[in-house]
């Protein structure tokens, strides 16, 4: 079996019918019917990636671009490993074509769609420390942010009232940086109804920089879900949607 067209075979890490979980997930005081659509929810955005293809390949004309779907914005390198945990964006989780192999069910997404990936790491080297690791379940994980994505974490404002109704505060757009991957080199788009292909300014942001977004960003998990670290909910950011370090 060979993988086309740029797509991901994935297998769920989160089996919705028997409700058990490959990992551990987060879910407090949450009332049942919120909590099995959360359940079913993060289903379409946590996988397990089974195969991936032999090498990516980008648009070279306009019709080629539309007829993608204008699935690849930017010139990007296939990280992907099997056996990584791989988190998808939702819609395209959903919308995921469903094949059956050998009575198991298994996923194509569209390698564009995924924005950060887990690696298990078997040989930690304690001379080397990473600013990309974790550790979770008593295990050591690589986090490699994927296709120019950055993994941040919302900023608050803590209130000094203490009759405020709010504990913090959200500051809009306003986010520390977590983890960083690879650099996008050059983004696809139509100008003038041409095809191009135009290079991306390289700016060097680092481990715990504040940024200010000028673009959307996505969470990672679901409000009720820490599997991703168990400690906050981060969120997945493009650098070209980044508009500066503060």
């Amino acid at each position: 079996m060979k993988i086309l067209n740029n797509l991901v075979l994935l297998k769920a890490v989160i089996d919705n019918t028997e409700r058990t979980y490959k990992g551990t997930s987060l879910i407090l005081g949450v009332r049942p019917a919120v909590k099995d659509q959360y359940t079913k929810n993060y289903a379409k955005r946590h996988f397990e990636v089974v195969q991936v293809p032999d090498k990516l390949v980008f648009p070279r004309s306009r019709f080629e671009f539309f007829e993608s779907g204008y699935a690849f914005r930017y010139r990007t390198e296939m990280e992907l490993q099997v056996g990584d945990i791989v988190w998808v964006k939702l819609r395209s989780g959903h919308r995921a074509t469903e094949i059956q192999l050998n009575g198991e069910k298994f996923y194509l997404v569209h390698y564009a769609d995924c924005y950060v990936a887990q690696r298990r790491n078997l040989h930690r080297d304690l001379t080397k420390p990473s600013k990309n690791r974790i550790m979770k379940e008593d295990a050591y994980f690589d986090i490699i942010p994927l296709n120019g994505n950055l993994i941040c974490e919302k900023m608050y404002k803590y209130p000094t009232d203490k009759f405020a109704i709010k504990d913090k505060v959200e500051e809009p757009g306003k986010l520390k940086v977590k983890f960083i991957g690879s650099h996008s080199e050059s983004y696809f788009s139509i100008v003038n109804e041409k095809f191009v292909e135009l290079l991306i300014p390289r700016f060097n942001v680092k481990h715990k920089d504040e940024v200010q977004a000028d673009g959307p960003y996505l969470n990672v998990e679901g409000e009720y879900f820490h599997d991703f670290n168990g400690e906050y909910q981060p969120v997945a950011i493009h650098r070209t949607n980044i508009a500066m370090i503060l």
